[in-house]
């Protein structure tokens, strides 16, 4: 294993990584920053050629060099990566763009890309001797962790929030023998719950928005993006951002791949689309700040608001303004990219132009990136010419309305099977 130490993104300081067996830090202990995992590139660029891969199963553990498991025999997958980039040739058409591409991610196991980040935070559970993850997450990455962690032999505390753990997701979630918790609380109550409970009973947890070992599964994204377009890298990728953590991975895969010299020293061009009723980056880049202090979860506003204490390191850390935000708007001003906010409308219009003319179901947040490139287009921030990739995160088919088309206009009709044929 090629790994040199942690590294916190806020203060910059470096700390060796722990051996195995040992408790693994969430946060820098300084600062409570963000921690990046610092690898020694310069051996690997002399054992590993980007032509190897090519040899290689097509799962993530084929970057093995840049992934932090010691041992094969604890690498946990279920054939995730290898997903395909889809030429999107009508919509390029309609669009008056001549490259215009999907990344979809949907055909990952569970259809979702957090199948990445579970596949390697369950390796290094496993790793680290521990026989219980205790997880806070919701919908298909509740789903996902749950079936890794039966599929690893491991125990699975998961707390989600009530209101997003629709039926189906929970009867599976049940099925693979998790332990399921809900909760009505916030983002930051309920990870400083399964940090308490996790100390107290010695499960291994994993911190959801910000794990240094799920970003690590996060930018095996870019290692493929770079090698679908024969390590020439698209001129603009566009791509969600919420609190989850495909945005950072990608831009870190992107200067993983610099310092190795398998692309390019330019950047392509970072695109983050947020939807208009949560924006925090898109205000922040607009403002031209380095970091934000928006939205904040509840228990965040109310040490601010109510001016009886002062807000936790761990409320400092969880919340997704003084970390996540800072690392995005760090991508998009040394890529000289932009920030964009979609309305619903937008999106819906998006949803059902990508099922009309290209067959693909998408999420809202994969729409997101289709009504972000109209805007742009629209506006001439992108060129005809240029290579545009669009990060689809996952399956839209579990939100999808009754209709496909905003206006209504695709209700199916009822007919009598009496009927000598159907209406052409």
């Amino acid at each position: 294993m090629y790994i040199k130490g942690f590294r916190c993104f806020k203060c910059g300081r470096t700390f060796p990584f722990p051996p195995d067996q040992e408790p693994q830090p969430k946060l820098c202990p300084r600062c409570a920053g963000m921690l990046l995992i610092d690898y020694d590139y310069d051996s690997i660029r002399q054992y590993l050629k980007k032509e190897d891969l090519l040899r290689r199963a097509p799962t993530i553990w084929r970057f093995s060099e840049l992934l932090p498991i010691r041992d094969a025999s604890n690498m946990v997958t279920r054939g995730e990566g290898g997903t395909p980039v889809l030429p999107l040739k009508r919509l390029g058409a309609e669009l008056g763009l001549d490259y215009l591409y999907l990344k979809d991610e949907s055909v990952l196991p569970f259809s979702t890309f957090r199948s990445r980040a579970a596949a390697v935070c369950v390796s290094r559970a496993l790793e680290s001797g521990v026989r219980t993850l205790a997880v806070h997450a919701n919908l298909t990455e509740a789903y996902a962790w749950a079936c890794y962690a039966a599929y690893a032999g491991l125990n699975l505390v998961l707390l989600s929030y009530r209101g997003s753990m629709l039926p189906q997701f929970r009867a599976g979630i049940l099925a693979t023998g998790a332990r399921l918790y809900l909760h009505d609380g916030d983002m930051v109550e309920a990870e400083k719950l399964m940090a308490r409970s996790a100390a107290a009973h010695g499960w291994y947890h994993v911190l959801s928005t910000h794990d240094p070992m799920a970003m690590e599964g996060w930018k095996t994204l870019a290692f493929e993006v770079a090698e679908s377009f024969k390590w020439e890298i698209p001129a603009t990728i566009v791509c969600p951002v919420d609190r989850d953590g495909m945005f950072r991975g990608l831009y870190r895969g992107l200067r993983e791949m610099q310092a190795l010299g398998w692309i390019p020293p330019a950047l392509p061009r970072l695109v983050a689309v947020q939807s208009e009723d949560w924006h925090p980056v898109v205000t922040g880049w607009k403002e031209k700040k380095k970091e934000i202090v928006s939205p904040p979860t509840p228990a965040y506003e109310y040490a601010r608001e109510s001016g009886k204490r002062e807000p936790t390191r761990e409320e400092e850390a969880l919340s997704f303004d003084s970390q996540s935000a800072a690392f995005v708007l760090d991508a998009i001003y040394k890529s000289l990219g932009c920030a964009v906010a979609v309305t619903e409308r937008e999106m819906e219009a998006a949803k059902a132009r990508l099922a009309e003319r290209e067959g693909v179901i998408a999420s809202r947040s994969s729409a997101a990136t289709l009504a972000a490139v109209v805007r742009l287009r629209s506006e001439g921030w992108i060129e005809k010419t240029g290579h545009v990739l669009l990060l689809g995160p996952e399956h839209g088919l579990r939100e999808f309305p009754s209709r496909l088309a905003p206006d209504g206009e695709r209700d199916p009709l009822l007919v009598d099977l009496g009927s000598a044929c159907l209406p052409a």
